[in-house]
């Protein structure tokens, strides 16, 4: 990528370790969280999440190895919250994997295919994964 386009991408970028600074001000639809593949760093990031965020709003995890449902019981959402898997390298895998919880709602899989399309992302509908 040209060293313009990277450096307006790293000027957009916000960083911040606590989500109550994250999120202060934002009317967030929907959160991913992209931590560690470690049950209990990612349950505490969703617990902090489902806290903090407007009711309807959508958790994603982009686990690939860790139970969505298991992740879904550290909020009080748990049917607003599935796996989006993107795929590596991101900037030029057009895949995301969509992945339900056992409590995960069909209008969270939709908000979340919508969410991938306008991302550029393709999922596959019929091969949708419960864990």
């Amino acid at each position: 990528m040209p060293e313009a386009v990277a450096n307006s991408a790293l000027a957009r970028l916000e960083t911040d370790a606590s989500l109550t600074n994250a999120l202060a001000g934002w009317a967030a639809v929907l959160l991913v969280e992209t931590a560690t593949e470690n049950m209990s760093v990612k349950a505490a990031i969703v617990r902090e999440a489902d806290r903090l965020l407007p009711p309807d709003a959508v958790i994603g995890t982009n686990t690939s190895a860790l139970s969505v449902t298991e992740i879904a019981g550290a909020t009080q959402r748990a049917d607003r919250v599935l796996g989006m898997h993107f795929f590596n390298p991101l900037h030029n895998m057009k895949l995301l994997e969509l992945v339900r919880g056992v409590a995960t709602s069909e209008e969270t899989i939709v908000r979340a295919r919508s969410w991938g399309e306008a991302l550029g992302k393709t999922d596959l509908p019929g091969d949708l994964r419960t864990v």
